[in-house]
This record gives structure tokens, sequence and C-alpha cells, in this order.
């Protein structure tokens, strides 16, 4: 580097007036000074000395592997506070000489940590890293170009210009500002003929947008970034495409028009399974659903992604579907099929038959976590589908929906999920066949117990001519295990189907009301307000209904008084309660009002009022709060 040029502008060359080597060292002694009497010395003076024998010349391998497993403890040393941080700076600035790509980029990991409070370590760093652009190991120009994108002191001290920046676009054949900054490392990656570093080049990109957006956004890197998309190796392609879409996120992520996805569907043929994973979820999210596709980039999708839905592997063949389906349905619907877009079209209904044996054989029972997170993702895009669609593929995975031993409680929850979603347009026959089996499951499957109720709850609700039936069997499940079910049943109370009248629900909810557990003085508040719930909207119900309210109220006194919200739901539970059985409930009404005047503040007392009126006229007040 000339001494007469300075990298960070205003002329002056004092910062770099000697090597950053020799700069380094000679900050050793100021630096050590103070280390011995710190309360951390003893670990500090360790690592110092791994650093030192490390930056001696040896031939000896395990040295080399005492450094490395040394520097990649290190950042987590400067987190917990174990180690002194500028004893340590001036070794490893010594260590960026190194020739091991494995110590630099360690090195490069602690340096980057040491610049967000020193400033100046960035500048040494990046003086020597400068050099290291033209390195012939592949993996030490990618780990310098990372690095000095980094460092935000970069962006505070550039001295390339606008205009320096046009005037690269304009010729791609300069090949660098000959300085250490941003812009040179960068846009000498990106032509370099290693994939590594180009990709270095890309993330880059991403690094510097984190600290100095400005550079980014009015520099041109951003068009830049979309001419690497064109790059031959696939890695970097994905991992400009991800940049782009951190760096336009505020615009909505990564502009994908039809030349580009055409361009993309000619390069799938040739990429490995996870960069075409990638790329077939960014053609879904950011070509499909955005915008208007035109007809005949649709039909090359959908040409396209034939081949993949016979892979054996699973997310390539997941990713394929998911775009087939969300472009058919797109086609239909921009051709005014709009009651056949997504399930009654004779495309979808054949695609959905394509897929069918290859997706049962992937929701087989596995014992493997990563294969049950893969049918997680697989059921939820049965979930996504139309319901018509869902409807009709769930016909075909019915068996294979059932919970199974092995299944973890994540994909037994979603397996749940998807048996009421794909039997939306089910007969009587199909919602009683899924009532029972699930009522037959609770007692098998402790871990989603909850949601098997709560399923149950959902088909009451949807389909009433289930609600005999469930309810009678609950009943039965409540009797043989007074422990589990009453406990159960209340915490999902306000799922029960409110609207039914018949002796089932009564006899469910005298049962839960009537356990041990009810009657404890040390209640959860959510209990509590479950229980008010039930007073509420079953006052007759609830035979002894005055009675549970009197004890809410003298037991529970605190978390009535104490959230606002549940000593509303008391007083509308009493109201509600008095209408039905005035008289039991005449002296526990008293002291709720008396409450609400008291702790409820002026809105609880004008109902209050509005309340002790109401009442005076006993019909009136019947007819008012029970349709409430």
């Amino acid at each position: 580097m000339s001494s007469s040029f300075s990298p960070f502008g205003g002329g002056s060359t004092s910062a770099l007036a000697t090597s950053p080597i020799s700069r380094a060292a000679s900050l050793t002694s100021s630096r050590s000074m103070s280390m011995a009497s710190t309360p951390h010395a003893t670990t500090t003076e360790r690592v110092v000395r791994i650093l030192q024998a490390g930056d001696a010349p040896s031939a000896d391998p395990d040295r080399s592997a005492r450094l490395v497993e040394c520097l990649t403890k290190v950042p987590d040393m400067v987190a917990a506070k174990t180690v002194e941080i500028e004893a340590l700076i001036p070794h490893m600035v010594a260590l960026l000489a190194s020739n091991n790509a494995e110590v630099k980029a360690r090195v490069c990991d602690f340096l980057c940590l040491a610049t967000e409070t020193d400033a100046e370590v960035g500048l040494l760093a990046a003086n020597v890293l400068s050099q290291d652009l033209s390195d012939p190991n592949p993996a030490i120009r990618s780990t310098a170009v990372a690095t000095i994108c980094s460092l935000p002191v970069l962006a505070q001290h550039d001295a390339v210009n606008g205009m320096s920046m046009r005037i690269y676009l304009a010729d791609m054949s300069i090949r660098s500002f000959n300085c250490f900054v941003n812009f040179s490392a960068i846009l000498s990656a990106l032509k370099d003929t290693n994939p590594l570093v180009r990709k270095a080049g890309v993330t880059g990109c991403g690094k510097v947008f984190r600290h100095s957006p400005q550079i980014v956004s009015d520099n041109g890197l951003i068009d830049v970034l979309y001419q690497q998309v064109k790059d031959p190796d696939p890695s970097v392609l994905t991992f400009t495409l991800q940049t782009l879409n951190v760096i336009l996120a505020s615009e909505g992520g990564v502009v994908i028009n039809d030349n580009m996805a055409k361009y993309l569907l000619r390069r799938l043929e040739k990429m490995p399974n996870m960069e075409m994973c990638f790329v077939l979820d960014y053609l879904l999210h950011y070509h499909c659903r955005r915008g208007k596709t035109g007809a005949d980039v649709s039909m090359l999708v959908l040409n396209a992604l034939d081949p993949y839905f016979d892979s054996k592997n699973g997310p390539v063949f997941l990713s394929a579907v998911k775009l087939f389906y969300e472009t058919a349905v797109k086609m239909e619907e921009g051709e005014g099929q709009e009651e056949e877009a997504g399930g009654n079209s004779k495309l979808v209904t054949d695609f959905l038959r394509q897929i069918h044996p290859l997706t049962i054989k992937f929701l087989k029972a596995s014992s493997h976590p990563a294969t049950q997170d893969f049918q997680i993702q697989l059921l939820d895009f049965v979930l996504s589908m139309r319901p018509l669609a869902a409807a009709k593929f769930g016909s075909l995975l019915e068996k294979d929906l059932q919970i199974k031993g092995k299944d973890m409680t994540a994909l037994k929850k979603k397996k749940l999920e998807a048996m009421l979603q794909v039997r939306e347009a089910g007969d009587d026959d199909a919602w009683r066949s899924l009532s029972n089996y699930l009522v037959e499951q609770m007692p098998l499957q402790a871990d989603v117990r909850g949601d098997i109720f709560e399923a149950l709850c959902k088909i009451m609700n949807s389909r009433p001519s289930e609600t005999g039936f469930i309810l009678h069997e609950v009943n039965r499940l409540v009797k043989e295990d007074e422990k589990t079910y009453p406990s159960l049943v209340l915490s999902c109370a306000r799922m029960l189907p409110s609207s039914s009248n018949s002796t089932d629900l009564s006899d469910l909810l005298n049962r839960v009301i009537s356990g041990p557990e009810v009657m404890r003085e040390d209640l959860t508040p959510d209990t509590v307000s479950n229980l008010l719930w039930i007073l509420t909207h079953f006052p007759a119900e609830v035979k002894d209904s005055p009675y549970l309210l009197e004890h809410l109220v003298d037991s529970h006194n605190p978390v009535l008084v104490g959230d606002r919200e549940i000593l509303g739901q008391s007083l509308f539970a009493g109201v509600r309660t008095f209408v039905v059985r005035p008289a039991a409930t005449q002296h526990t009404l008293g002291r709720l009002f008396e409450l609400a005047r008291e702790c409820g503040g002026e809105e609880m007392a004008k109902r209050v009022t509005f309340y002790s009126k109401l009442l005076t006229d006993r019909e009136l007040s019947k007819k008012v709060l029970l349709q409430l």
C-alpha cells in the first residue's frame, strides 16, 4: 500500500504510520501491564500463552489443534467476561498473519467482537485482511471478505465515494479500488473464480447492509446482486436470492418477475436437492403469490414440476407439490373458474391422485425426529389447501392420519388438526367415525388428551348431530376416571356447546362441579374464571349453582378483587344465577354488589345500578338476562 494513500479519508495516514503487526506488538506492553492484577488474570494468561505459542513457527499439528480449540472458546469467554479482551487483541492481530485458514477465521470472529469496543482494532484488522483478498487459498479470501464486511468502522472511514462506485458499475473490468474497504472486497469477491469466495461476497452485501444500509442502497449493490443471480454455482445463486430478500425486506422482499422465473426453472434440473427446494420455495412466495403471472409462465411451472412428484427426497417432493398446487389454483382463478379452483377442477383432482401414493409413503410411522418434522410440514400443506381439495385429499389419507404410538406430541396435534379439516365435506357417517375414534384415543394419548377433547368440542359446535354421542361418551369417561377428566372438561369449559340443552350436558357439568378439586381454596384465576363461565351460561343446568357461586366469593375473594375482568364476570354470573334461583342466590349477589362498588371502579358501579333496577322486575330481568 502506498504510504501517501489513506483509505480513511482526509488525506491522513497517521492511523497506519507503521505496519499493523508491529503496531499491535507495540500495544502489548501497555495493554498487558494490568493483566496480572485483574480478577480474571489466570484465565487470560493461559489464553495468551496459547496464542503466543500458536504464533511461533512450528510443524507440530497438536499445537495448531490446541490453538484452534482455544480460539473457538474465546468468544464465549468474552461473553462471560472471564478473559480480558484488551489483553488478547495484540496477539490476535499478530495471528492474522497465519496461513492456517481455520485459525484466521477464528481470529476474525474475535476481532469483530473486539471492534465493538475499540474501533482501532477494526482498522488494524482490515489493513491486514486487505492483503488476503488475493491469497491463493479461497478459504482465506472468503474469510477476509466476510470480516471486512462485518466491520462497521470501515463505513465510517470509507474513502470510496459514489462516483467511484458508478465508474466501477460502468466498467466491470476494474478489479478493485486498491484499498481494503467494503466495496473493493465485495466486488472483487463477486468476480472470484471460486464459488466459496463469491458466496462470501454475496453475504458480505448483507453484512454491510446490517450496519450501513445506506451504502448498499445508494451505490448500486442491489443491481449487482440481481446480476449475480445468474451465477453458475447453485449455492451462490440461492445465497444471492436470500441476501436480496433481506436487503429488500421493507419493500416486500426480492422481486422475481416472469423472466427470472423462467431462468430459475431452466436451472432446476442441475441443482442439488437443497438448492432446488430453496428456489422452489422462493418461486412460490415471491413469484406465484405476487401479482399476476402470465399463463405461459404458469404452464412452464406446471410442466417443470411434474418430474419431481416421483422424487424420493421428501423436501423436494413437498416444495414441488406446494408450488404446483398454488400455481394451478391461481391459473384457474385467472381464467374465471373460481368455483372449481383449488378442488373441483380436473387439473387439481388429477394432481391429488398423482401425489397420493408418495404422500402415503412419507406419512408412514417413524421414530426419527427429522422424519416426523417433515410429516408435520406435509400436513401443513394439506391444511393449506382449499376445503374441497383438502376433503378430497384427506379422504385418500384417512387411515394415514391416525395417531401412531411413535408419534411425537407435535405430530399428534397436527394430525388432529388435519382430521378435522379433511372431514369438512364429509357425511354424518364420516363424522361419527371420527368422533368415535377420538373418544377411543382419549385414555390412550395422555400428552394430547386436552387437544383431543378440544377437537371433540369443535365437532359438537360444528356438527350438532354429534353432540349427544360425544357428551354421552365423555360422561362415561368421567365416571371411570374422576381424577383426570373433570379437570380436563373444566379447562375446556368455554368450548362446550352452549346451545345444547341435553341431559347429557347437564349430567357432565354436575359431575365436574361436584368434584373435590372444585371445592379447593387454592384455585387458579383461570379455573375460577372457567367456573364462572359455566355458571353464566348454564345456571339452570348446574343444580348447586348458588352454592358454587358462594364458594367462589367466600374462598377466592382476593382473585375477584385483584382482577376486574374476573370481578365483572362474577357479577354477571351472579345476576344470571339469581334469575334462575333467586332465594338461594340473594345473599351472595348482595356481597357481589358490595365488592363491585368498592373495588370495581365507576364502570362497575354503573353495572350494579343497572342490574339492581332490572332485577326489580323479575319477568323482564329473566327475559333480558337469560337471552344475553
